[in-house]
């Protein structure tokens, strides 16, 4: 048993021997076909640089692949066996197994590197930025976004590809190499008009058109000439900080035209008028005026009176001689006065004071001129203050300068009343100013006053035949026109010839026994009628 075990051993043994030894043989004298190709078969192409048309198993074949333009090798690959020595290397070595064979080289398009990149003031946002990679033609988008208070200017670097270099969209097509591609960005650009009105500059940037960067803060001062203010910047303000001073700032966040504006200081006029006239425009007092302003100025004389000059601050006045003219404001406050003459050519009036008045009446006085004229007519005209009409004398002819009286009687005691001179000439009727005098009171001793004849005769205001006579003026007299006429007549007359009477005993006895004792028998006498 044993025997024929190791038996079967050996021949197995031998067996194999000669199986080994048999295919070895076959091997080395069988050769196989090596095919070469592409994949894509158009990207390129895969070369047997060895050259033989079969090769035994373990022949090392020299390899190459050559990618067409625009395309590039990638690796070898093979689904029936072999080696190669670098199947990433385009030439390399190939090991052929104990078969037929194909071998492929691969390829693709190539694929560059596009680099974006950008200036301050903005970005890529499409793609992005940095290292893209792209097969040659493809065609890539290009977006540029600015940053505030920037703009995009251009596409720089490889541009040939690029659409429109100078539009922030845009579209790339990518070239068979390696491109680089920025986009280029600049501070928007904003232009700041300034000018000014009349009375002063911008000193500070100036007056003009001036380029700023967007964002940029612009110092602005505003000068006032003399005589002038600031007032405020007009105009595209809503970025000035503060438009009413005349140091600030702008803020270029467009473009912008301010202006400084400037007013004239205001100045005091004090105007004035001598007597025989009144200025009426403007009037008199004081008025505030700007720097420069023309003032029209009239003065106006009143009768007998004529203008003569403007005086004072008269540097200005355009005619100081002319009654209209008008006056410009200078730097400054200023007065002046309408001078006014008499008019010799004119006749005048004027109501003087009246005098002597007394309880019942009074003398009314005036001045007056006759000017050119042969003669002028005068008169009064009276009432009592709180009358509305008035009573007038008669027109009295006078043919020179003077002055004229007129005894007012017939009068109530104790009573204001108002006259007024008045002077006619050819139909014109000229008046003095109102004046005003009052009447006094009842008188108390004789027929009023203590020093008349009967109180000098008697020698006493108390005297009983005094009071008889008293009686007979208040009852009689004073109910008359022409009895008051009388009194008053006799009050104005009586006083002095009294005072010689009181001073001479003689004279007293006379008079009392002569004239005031007759007349008071009469006055009694005739009592009964005079009282009914």
């Amino acid at each position: 048993m044993k025997e024929a075990i190791s038996f079967l051993l050996v021949l197995a043994l031998v067996l194999s021997l000669g199986l080994v030894t048999g295919v070895s043989a076959a091997d080395s004298s069988t050769s196989y076909s090596l095919t070469m190709a592409s994949d894509p078969e158009d990207y390129g192409t895969a070369t047997d640089l060895t050259g033989e048309s079969s090769y035994a198993v373990d022949d090392e074949v020299n390899i190459k692949a050559e990618a067409n333009p625009g395309y590039r090798f990638t690796h070898w690959s093979t689904d029936d066996g072999g080696t190669f020595g670098d199947e990433n290397d385009a030439e390399t070595t190939f090991t052929m197994p104990a078969q037929n064979v194909t071998v492929t080289a691969n390829f693709a398009l190539v694929e560059y590197t596009l680099t974006i990149d950008s200036t301050e003031g903005g970005e890529v946002s499409l793609p992005g930025e940095g290292e893209f990679l792209y097969q040659a033609g493809e065609v890539v988008d290009l977006v540029a976004v600015a940053d505030d208070h920037y703009q995009f200017v251009e596409w720089t670097g490889d541009i040939d590809e690029i659409d429109d270099p100078d539009s922030a969209e845009n579209t790339f097509t990518m070239p068979a190499q390696n491109a680089t591609v920025t986009a280029n960005f600049t501070l928007v650009e904003y232009t700041l008009t300034i000018e000014s009105t009349e009375g002063g500059e911008v000193s500070d940037p100036g007056e003009g058109e001036f380029p700023y960067d967007a964002g940029t803060v612009v110092d602005l001062v505003a000068v006032a000439d003399d005589h002038y203010q600031f007032v405020e910047w007009t105009g595209d303000i809503n970025e000035i900080d503060d438009p009413a001073s005349a140091v600030t700032t702008v803020n270029m966040e467009g473009d912008y035209a301010i202006t400084a504006s400037f007013v004239p200081l205001d100045y005091t006029l004090t105007i004035d008028s001598t007597e025989g006239g009144s200025v009426t425009v403007p009037g008199e007092g004081e008025f505030v005026h700007p720097y420069r302003t023309e003032v029209p100025l009239e003065a106006v004389a009143e009768y007998g009176y004529e203008f003569a000059e403007w005086t004072g601050d008269i540097d200005e006045i355009d005619d100081p001689e002319a009654a209209e003219t008008t006056i410009t404001m200078p730097g400054a406050d200023v007065a002046v006065t309408a001078s006014f003459r008499v008019d010799p050519s004119l006749p005048t009036v004027t109501t003087e004071a009246a005098t002597n008045a007394t309880t019942y009446s009074a003398i009314l006085n005036m001045s007056y001129t006759t000017g050119e004229f042969s003669a002028v007519e005068v008169r009064f005209a009276s009432k009592r203050a709180t009358d509305a009409t008035w009573f007038h004398g008669s027109w009295v002819s006078k043919t020179e300068d003077g002055t004229h009286s007129y005894t007012l009687g017939d009068l109530s005691s104790q009573t204001e009343y108002e006259f007024k001179a008045q002077l006619r000439y050819d139909d014109t009727v000229r008046e003095g100013d109102v004046r005003r005098f009052t009447t006094g009171a009842e008188p108390t001793l004789g027929l009023g006053l203590g020093c008349f004849i009967a109180t000098a005769a008697y020698g006493t205001p108390t005297a009983e035949e005094i009071d008889v006579l008293r009686e007979f003026r208040d009852v009689v007299l004073l109910e008359s026109s022409a009895g008051s006429q009388f009194v008053a007549l006799y009050y104005r007359l009586s006083p002095p010839v009294a005072d010689v009477i009181a001073g001479n005993g003689f004279l007293k006895t006379i008079v009392r026994e002569l004239l005031v004792d007759p007349s008071v028998w009469i006055v009694r006498a005739t009592g009964e009628i005079w009282r009914d």
